[in-house]
This record gives C-alpha cells, sequence and structure tokens, in this order.
C-alpha cells in the first residue's frame, strides 16, 4: 500500500517520519534510501532508530544528527539536504 501511494510523485521525494521500524526494513519497504541514521527512541536514552528521513531522486544529505526536544518521546532527526 504504502508503495503505491508513493507511484506517480515527481521526484526528488522526501518520506519523513515514525515508520515504527528499524532502518533495514524501512528502506526495503519503501525502496527509498536513508539520508539519517541516528538513535531516536526513547528520547531521554535512545536506543534505536524509528523514526526516518528517506529520499528518492536527486537529493543528498550533508550532515545529519538527532536532536532532543522538550514535546516528544523520540528525538527530531535533522537532515541537511542539497
Amino acid at each position: 500500500m504504502l508503495l503505491r501511494a508513493l507511484q506517480g510523485h515527481r521526484r526528488p521525494l522526501l518520506l519523513t517520519g515514525d515508520l515504527n521500524m528499524g532502518p533495514a526494513p524501512a528502506a526495503r519497504i519503501t525502496r527509498m534510501r536513508p539520508l539519517a541514521s541516528a538513535r531516536t527512541f526513547p528520547a531521554n536514552h535512545p536506543v534505536e532508530q524509528i523514526d526516518h528521513v528517506l529520499a528518492d531522486g536527486a537529493i543528498t544529505a550533508q550532515a545529519s544528527y538527532a536532536l532532543q526536544l522538550p514535546l516528544s518521546d523520540h528525538r527530531a532527526l535533522v537532515v541537511d539536504v542539497v
């Protein structure tokens, strides 16, 4: 269902958010490449990455990191893209 929802959209395309899965399944299921790799959950002591920034098309990341914010139980992924 997710792949069908992504079909037909112009590239480059970004998919971001809490996918409730690790990096390998997220990339395999979406067929998109990860732009960030950082532990995001739980926010106070992250042990796994379940939040993602994935790309399809001519877009790359210059830098990425996870940022703890006071409003979530996840850390936010911050990505500088070009």
